[in-house]
């Protein structure tokens, strides 16, 4: 059982967002998630990485979180995040909106971790890290646009400016050569006729899902 569900709140759960998640927009808009608190928080051992394999040439690579290593443990930035108290249903939700559609052994897996809110609370939290399947160590960087969501996320919720600058350093995916730009029009030639379909398919799924639940 997980020790991320709360004894004083049944059927709730607290949920630890470290990458677009901590995106207003994209969690309380996009995915429909209304949080019923939320607090900024560190994650002791972990640090932030792009190791989550993504879509060539459009978003190469998504966030993931691993133990700092014994090398890295001069160098890493500790993980900042935001935790939100949510519903077990809502993380079902977000699960299946992550990479892999909620399956095992695809897309990412569930680790509860201890969190450290900034108030000096401690939290056990669901959070999701990279299937190993499904990571990378190609050094793809992150779109300015998916980066960018974090930093949004970062600032809103009042993470630290140490951590918020940390952000802001980061390299971003940028496709100035000749033989990315040409790379990209192939890729999009080649697979979006291929993923058209199983994107509609999702979306009408999704659609009539919700309208069954009525």
């Amino acid at each position: 059982m997980s020790k991320a569900f709360c004894q004083e709140h049944p059927g709730h759960m607290w949920y630890l967002a470290y990458g677009s998640n901590m995106n207003s927009n994209t969690f309380k808009v996009r995915r429909k998630i209304k949080p019923f608190e939320f607090h900024p928080c560190t994650v002791a051992g972990y640090t932030l990485n792009f190791q989550m394999v993504g879509y060539p040439y459009m978003e190469p690579s998504f966030a993931s979180v691993h133990k700092i290593t014994e090398q890295e443990k001069d160098t890493a930035v500790e993980l900042h995040g935001v935790v939100y108290r949510i519903t077990t249903e809502d993380y079902i939700r977000i699960r299946k909106t992550e990479g892999g559609g909620g399956n095992d052994n695809a897309g990412y897996d569930d680790i509860d971790v201890l969190v450290k809110t900034y108030d000096g609370k401690n939290i056990w939290a669901r959070t999701l890290i990279g299937h190993q399947d499904w990571v990378s160590n190609n050094n793809a960087l992150p779109s300015l646009r998916y980066l960018e969501l974090l930093r949004q996320g970062a600032k809103e919720h009042g993470i630290s400016e140490q951590y918020q600058k940390y952000l802001l350093s980061l390299e971003h995916y940028d496709f100035r050569s000749i033989r990315q730009k040409i790379g990209r029009i192939i890729f999009l030639a080649i697979f979006l006729p291929i993923f058209m379909p199983l994107l509609l398919t999702l979306f009408y799924t999704t659609k009539l899902n919700k309208i069954l639940e009525l």
